[in-house]
């Protein structure tokens, strides 16, 4: 229960911090309603934790040389996947690219942080 309570809490935080981009990173467009930016959200959660722990173990030798910024990379590589799969939501690489997953990030970083205690 602890597991789906926490995946739930998840979405709605990936939901959040994607409605935050496209009302705050120029360039960054959307055409959808909620449903679509919680099926976004849900896809970018599957993403999350399906993948990126799969990414993580085979780069950890780069991410350890790169003192772990190549973790960002995989954010990055992440949140546009994300937006290949669900073609509501386009955010176009370089800046864009770059301020979404920062603010990804720190929303996810905090959640994280939050979770442990």
């Amino acid at each position: 229960m602890k597991f789906l309570s926490r995946l739930v809490l998840q979405v709605v935080l990936n939901a959040l911090g994607l409605w935050f981009i496209i009302q705050t990173v120029p360039d960054v467009s959307y055409s959808g309603d909620i449903v679509r930016l919680i099926v976004t959200a849900l896809v970018l959660g599957i993403l999350n934790f399906l993948l990126k722990p799969i990414l993580k173990l085979v780069l950890s030798p780069l991410i350890v040389l790169t003192l772990g910024l190549l973790t960002f990379v995989i954010n990055a590589f992440i949140l546009y996947l994300a937006t290949q799969l669900v073609p509501s939501l386009v955010i176009p690489l370089g800046w864009p690219l770059i301020w979404s997953t920062l603010i990804m990030s720190i929303i996810n970083f905090l959640f994280n942080l939050l979770a442990k205690k």
